[in-house]
């Protein structure tokens, strides 16, 4: 199937050559040769000077991989979609025969394939050389081919991610003669690696870490000896670093594979992003349906890291807070398309529901995700609002913490609060997205959200005078007081009030936008 590729095969003839595989072997070596070397025993730490050596040699090929293999393939990556559209070839792949999924492999693996290769053949194999001297046993947390295998499947998976991610800003870009696109989706990787890459070798190296908890220092008495999570090599004793392990649902999981698996969904989700993307630019006709089942898988993927300690049962409100929270965003996107708007009333004037599907925004889906799953998620949570009841027992001095549930009215007024501020919010994106007399609707979009969400909950804090008044609860969309000897209570009549005076002037200028476009 490679070779009948003729995107691959074209990526793969103008990446590979002997210039660009021996300038970063070469550089690798010089690398390693540096990393290893720069590696000083030191007596007072106590630890082999081999494992010095393999210490230095792990971070400065942790510092190549980073810039080369993450950094310089990204450009690679990204270049291969904006060099094209600078060039004006991309039309000419757009109408070729290739199917998507064909552009998109050739562009992923073709492209940065001079990456791949000095990764997979030498920058990696370094790394693993490395760790025969860093775990002086074979692993004192787990067995170390466990953490060898998921530090290398996060590598591969960062590198996916992170040119998935560049590709995809390439097919949405509206400025295809801009020369510093390529640059600037370069950028956001780089900061973003800069975040993945400290995780990944912050839990790495808490696998390998070791102190020697035995050591007689000259003209001091030795250090006692620390039985506890200690092991044996060479007649010393070390002392191994104890680090906290991460429950999702049931499994407790090492620093390390957590890191591995968000990374592994991240870039299985970026990719079908990629895919979905690539088939709408080549005037592909896909129903919305993916956009659900990435709101619940998400959800409940990341509802796993949400643990209650009291009955370690998972917090699934989560999974309501994140499908009103894909609102926005696509709600942003989608608002400045006015063409679809006009396609879908009219598929819904003429009766072409197939089409009427296809076209649906999908921020509604969002909401309708949000309406159905909600009421189910609250009855199971059941502890979402809580409030403690501090009793005396026996007129005692002390006190207990008593936790009590609130009653199904906070959660329903929670429920419905949730969908007047997602109604109102999409309603006020579109009247800032149809205005004429706003250039940048996006610059709009953000201004009106730092209004709702931040200056108007400050200024509801300095009108309410208690400690815990509207500010603090107006994300949760309550407008509430509280008395610490009582649950919570909530002014439902002054929120709902409010907010749907509010809509009712945001639904007449949305109303007022709609006519005017679809004219």
């Amino acid at each position: 199937m490679l070779f009948k590729n003729p995107e691959f095969i074209k990526n793969i003839k103008l990446e590979l050559s002997w210039t660009r595989l021996l300038i970063p072997a070469f550089v690798m070596g010089l690398v390693a040769w540096i990393g290893w070397g720069s590696g000083e025993f030191e007596e007072w730490k106590g630890t082999p000077e081999t494992y010095e050596k393999g210490l230095s040699l792990t971070f400065w090929m942790f510092g190549f991989g980073f810039i080369y293999s993450i950094v310089w393939g990204s450009y690679l990556a990204s270049n291969s979609l904006f060099g094209e559209m600078r060039q004006k070839t991309w039309d000419f792949v757009r109408m070729s025969s290739l199917s998507p999924h064909k552009i998109m492999f050739g562009k992923l693996w073709g492209a940065t394939s001079g990456v791949w290769i000095i990764t997979l053949l030498g920058t990696i194999p370094l790394i693993l050389f490395a760790a025969d001297y860093l775990f002086l046993t074979d692993g004192y947390q787990r067995a170390s081919h466990l953490t060898l295998t998921s530090l290398t499947i996060s590598i591969i998976l960062w590198m996916i991610f992170s040119y998935t991610v560049v590709m995809l800003s390439g097919t949405y870009t509206y400025s295809r003669d801009s020369r510093h696109a390529t640059i600037g989706a370069v950028l956001f990787v780089l900061i973003m690696g800069l975040f993945i890459g400290g995780f990944i070798a912050d839990a790495y190296s808490d696998e390998y870490k070791i102190y020697e908890t035995c050591q007689t220092i000259k003209d001091a008495p030795p250090v006692p000896c620390d039985k506890n999570n200690t092991f044996m090599v060479d007649g010393k004793r070390y002392m191994a670093p104890n680090f906290h392990m991460t429950n999702w649902y049931q499994f407790k999981l090492f620093p390390l594979d957590v890191i591995t698996m968000v990374l592994g969904f991240a870039a299985f989700w970026s990719s079908v992003a990629l895919y979905r993307t690539l088939r709408t630019s080549l005037q592909y006709q896909d129903s919305p349906y993916i956009w659900p089942i990435f709101l619940v898988t998400t959800a409940f993927f990341l509802n796993g890291f949400f643990i209650n300690e009291r009955n370690t049962e998972p917090y699934l409100t989560l999974m309501a807070i994140f499908t009103a929270l894909a609102i926005l965003p696509v709600c942003m996107k989608e608002s400045r398309n006015t063409i679809q708007y006009r396609q879908f009333f009219e598929n819904i004037k003429s009766g072409q529901w197939k089409h009427v599907f296809r076209l649906t925004p999908l921020w509604l889906i969002s909401l309708l995700c949000f309406v159905f799953l909600s009421p189910a998620v609250f009855m199971y949570a059941g502890k979402f609002l809580t409030w403690i009841d501090y009793t005396h027992p026996n007129g005692s001095n002390g006190y207990v913490e008593n936790l009590k549930i609130n009653p199904p009215s906070v959660y329903f007024n929670f429920y419905i609060s949730i969908i007047l501020l997602a109604v109102r919010d999409i309603m006020a994106f579109h009247i800032i997205a149809w205005r004429p007399s706003i250039r940048i609707p996006i610059i709009g979009m953000f201004i009106y959200l730092l209004v709702m969400y931040l200056f108007l909950p400050v200024m509801s804090n300095v009108m309410f005078t208690t400690s815990s008044a509207a500010g603090e609860y107006y994300l949760m969309a309550l407008i509430p007081y509280r008395d610490y000897s009582g649950p919570l209570k909530i002014d439902s009549l002054i929120y709902f009030g409010l907010h749907l005076s509010i809509i009712s002037v945001f639904f007449f200028m949305f109303v007022k936008s709609l006519k005017r476009i679809l004219q």
